[in-house]
């Protein structure tokens, strides 16, 4: 049976959440925390190891609340996301930095406990099992090529919004052969007569027809999530393609260059 790892992001602060740690907040009947519903599902799909990327202030905590307890059934390894964890070429780059990484060197920080096909999730995100099966199935069964494969589950916008307010979704093109065209981020998108609406201060702006919109992120109208295809290039040609044109903040086009500099035979000392 093929190796799938689920990678699960939970080194962030969580700074609008309140106080505590809002990766281990309770939400359950029994005290269950957001990942328990993951891991769960994770497992149900097939995957058989996880790996947990959090900040080494967390890990005593993290340990007693979940930790420890789920390496009693399943493969477990930790990677410690750290603002000098990035490659050696950058160190002097963004020196006096201190606000946190984002996903891309919280992947990078894995490259030592990763050898096989991955899932990459964040702790505080609920995705259902039908996303886990749509994963699963997608990296068990990666063809032979050269070409690093990619996909993303996405799920109908209709399904993801709120009734208490705007949200912020990563809004998805694919082209006419089903794969990944563009990601881009889109804020305060609301309900509004079956719509998905995007309210700015001056004018109100449709997302896109609703139907037209299931069938762009989903493939099909009836459906709640399914597997998108990543890009046809290599993902370093579709990578630096995305940093030749993004305008969005250093850190974020740091991480790009960063992942772009990574060889897989590298390993730290």
């Amino acid at each position: 049976m093929s190796k799938v790892t689920l990678v699960i992001m939970a080194a962030g602060i969580g700074s609008r959440f309140g106080g505590g740690i809002k990766q281990l907040a309770p939400i359950g009947p029994n005290g269950e925390i957001i990942m328990d519903y993951s891991i769960y599902d994770a497992l149900e799909a097939g995957f058989d190891k996880v790996v947990f990327v959090i900040r080494k202030d967390l890990e005593k905590d993290f340990k007693e609340i979940i930790g420890n307890r789920i390496e009693k059934e399943v493969e477990v390894a930790y990677a410690f996301q750290e603002l000098d964890d990035i490659p050696e070429k950058f160190s002097g780059k963004f020196t006096g930095r201190t606000k946190p990484w984002g996903t891309g060197q919280a992947i990078l920080c894995c490259k030592d406990v990763v050898d096989a096909p991955f899932l990459v999730i964040n702790a505080d995100d609920y995705y259902g099992k039908e996303a886990f099966k749509e994963a699963y199935s997608y990296l068990t069964n990666l063809p032979s090529t050269d070409i690093m494969q990619i996909c993303m589950v996405s799920f109908v916008l209709k399904n993801t919004l709120s009734d208490n307010g705007g949200v912020t979704r990563g809004v998805c093109e694919v082209d006419g052969h089903g794969m990944l065209a563009d990601i881009e981020e889109t804020h305060n998108i609301e309900k509004e007569d079956g719509k998905a609406v995007i309210h700015k201060e001056d004018n109100d702006t449709p997302v896109q027809s609703q139907s037209e919109r299931d069938k762009t992120v989903a493939g099909n109208e009836g459906g709640s999530v399914r597997t998108t295809v990543g890009v046809e290039l290599p993902w370093r040609q579709f990578a630096a393609d995305r940093l030749a044109t993004s305008h969005s903040i250093s850190g974020c086009r740091g991480q790009i260059e960063m992942l772009l500099s990574y060889q897989p035979n590298e390993r730290r000392s």
